[in-house]
Order: structure tokens, then sequence, then C-alpha cells
């Protein structure tokens, strides 16, 4: 009887040695696997038309093996909001730096503010100021109208404080400008204003001559002014 009991007390036993054992061992892989083959990236949680600036209700992060991982793919410590699809992102799909990126740096309408356009002037090295003008900077538009045209002659500050987004074909902020050769050099420099500005640019070109005027980037003061005539320099 007593050879019984130590027989039963001895089965549990081993049979609680044996679980703790099994217990351990799945632990151990599944720690192994938390710490060694999972990355958390950026997938989509929504489908993404192309050209659609990512929003926080569009991507989440989530804990992919890493040999599922795609190459180039975002992870947590990327940021992603912000960004554009390059193309169509499926839901579920992975955020990689082929199809995610700045369109900014390809697509120039990128650039544009709202509500705002984008129209182009030519100019020389003394109407566009000695060809000093980059992108980034502000400007004024100075238009002038001869004796000959319709109107009388004059010259008016027709815009003020308006930024340059590109010269010629150059849009990225920061570069050195190109220096042109003599003063027949030509640039065109395209800035940004409201719709019914864009109608007075487009006049002043073709009925007269602007002239850009560069500005301190820190000046934002809009002065009036009453334009000036021949009569006024030369008091005749």
């Amino acid at each position: 009887m007593k050879t019984d009991k130590k027989m039963i007390l001895f089965s549990i036993l081993l049979g609680l040695i044996t679980t703790f054992a099994v217990y351990k061992y799945i632990d151990q892989i599944i720690s192994k696997n938390d710490e060694t083959k999972f990355t958390k990236i950026w997938v989509a949680t929504a489908d993404i038309p192309a050209k659609t600036k990512i929003t926080p209700e569009m991507v989440d992060k989530k804990g992919i093996k890493d040999e599922l991982i795609a190459k180039g793919a975002y992870t947590e410590s990327d940021v992603v909001v912000g960004k554009y699809a390059i193309d169509n992102i499926a839901q579920g799909e992975q955020l990689i730096r082929d199809r995610v990126g700045n369109l900014e740096k390809s697509y120039f309408s990128y650039n544009i503010p709202k509500n705002q356009r984008a129209v182009t002037l030519n100019v020389d090295s003394v109407t566009g100021v000695a060809d000093l003008i980059r992108p980034g900077d502000y400007v004024d538009l100075i238009t002038y109208f001869g004796a000959e045209d319709v109107y009388k002659d004059v010259a008016k500050d027709m815009l003020q404080n308006v930024i340059v987004l590109a010269v010629d074909k150059d849009f990225e902020i920061g570069k050195e400008p190109i220096v042109g050769k003599g003063s027949e050099s030509s640039r065109r420099i395209t800035v940004a204003v409201n719709v019914w500005d864009a109608e007075k640019i487009v006049f002043a070109q073709d009925y007269g001559k602007v002239h850009l005027v560069l500005r301190n980037p820190d000046d934002k003061d809009i002065q009036e002014t009453n334009g000036i005539t021949r009569m006024d320099i030369t008091n005749r």
C-alpha cells in the first residue's frame, strides 16, 4: 500500500517537472522570436490612391517577421505621415521608399501654396536683379508703361512680397543662383500669386514691362505708393 502511494506521488511529481520543462522550452522559443525576428514597420490600414497625402488614419505600425519585410520598407522610427503615395497602395501593404515619398521634388505643382497659382515672368539681368533671385526669395513687381503704350508714361508697384517658386526649371530652395552672361542673359522667374494677381501679371507683361525688386526675407511690410511718371522726376 505504501509502495502504491509512493508510485502515485512519484508520477505526479514527474508530471509536474515535465510540464514545467515544456512550458520553459515554449517560453524561450516565443521570447527568442519576439526579440530577434520581428520588426515593426508601417503598413496601410486602407487603400491609398496614387498622389494622395498620407494621414495618420491611413497607416499603422505592425510587427512583421524580418524575412517577410520588403526591401526599403519604412520602419517605426521613420516618418511617413505627410509624405505622398507615388503609386496606388492596397490595404495591408507595406510602405516602401520606392512607392512613398516627397512629391515636391518630382512634381512642381505640389510646391504651389493652396489657393495660389504659379505664373512665369521673362526677365533679363536688369529686370531680374542681376540674376541673383533664387527659389524661396520674395520680390515686389513694378510695372512700367511707356508713352507709346496704352497707358501714360508711368511706373507703379503692382504687387509686393510675392514668393519665388522657381528660377527657370530649378525649384530647389538653397541652391546658388546660376549667373548669366552679360545683359543679354534671360531668365524665367515663376512666382505664386492668387488668380486675380495672375491676371494682372499677364496683362502687365503683354502691355508693359515688369521689373522684379528683391526684398529682405524678414521684411514683410507693405507700402502703398502712387506710382511715378516722367513729370514727377523732371518736373516738366
